[in-house]
């Protein structure tokens, strides 16, 4: 909410100074980072274990029921310390959702099973398998309209690069989806005379 605030406002300042759209594009660039840096790689929050079964008990579809399960599996998942019982619980709880989802064929569902199975794998430190799930995931997502749950899906996949080196950052800027071209292209591309001048 807080976010969609001062993006609108960004907006209409930047329509209010008529800048060239490279110069939108860089001061976009900084603001989305200073307002995300902080809160970078961070999963959305789940609610407690207890609330999440109290919930599915209460639930009425099957497609409910299979979304709090794989809420239940994630909270296993990031729950504080590395134990294999909480991997093996979550792994539980989403081949559960897979059956499930072989009666109910919901997209979104078997997306985020493969997004639970990737976070699963990767804790475990299976990354070769964990990374094809995540693909999966995003393979599903982009058939599907759930930008949020896509966005996790990224951060998730995110997580499988390092930014130690120079194969990691390129991995990911080929991972980019389309129109998110990295900063340092877009200024290759700004004619020289349109460039800004540093000054010392």
């Amino acid at each position: 909410m807080m976010l969609r605030l001062f993006l609108s406002i960004f907006i209409s300042v930047a329509r209010s100074l008529n800048l060239p759209a490279c110069t939108k594009t860089v001061v976009l660039a900084c603001f989305m980072t200073a307002i995300l840096l902080p809160g970078m790689a961070q999963v959305m929050p789940l609610p407690s274990m207890e609330d999440i079964r109290a919930d599915m008990k209460k639930a009425h579809t099957d497609t409910g029921r299979a979304n709090l399960m794989l809420n239940l599996a994630l909270s296993y998942v990031y729950r504080p310390g590395e134990n294999k019982s909480d991997l093996d619980s979550a792994m539980l709880w989403a081949k559960q959702v897979e059956n499930i989802n072989r009666k109910v064929q919901n997209k979104r569902i078997e997306a985020k099973t493969f997004f639970v199975y990737s976070n699963i794998l990767r804790e475990g430190g299976s990354t070769t398998a964990g990374r094809e799930y995540i693909e999966r995931s995003l393979a599903v997502y982009r058939t599907i309209d759930a930008p949020s749950d896509m966005g996790e899906a990224w951060i998730e996949e995110s997580s499988y690069y390092s930014g130690d080196n120079d194969e990691g950052i390129k991995k990911k800027e080929r991972k980019l989806p389309t129109g998110f071209a990295p900063i340092r292209t877009i200024r290759q591309q700004t004619p020289p005379g349109r460039r800004i001048k540093k000054y010392r």
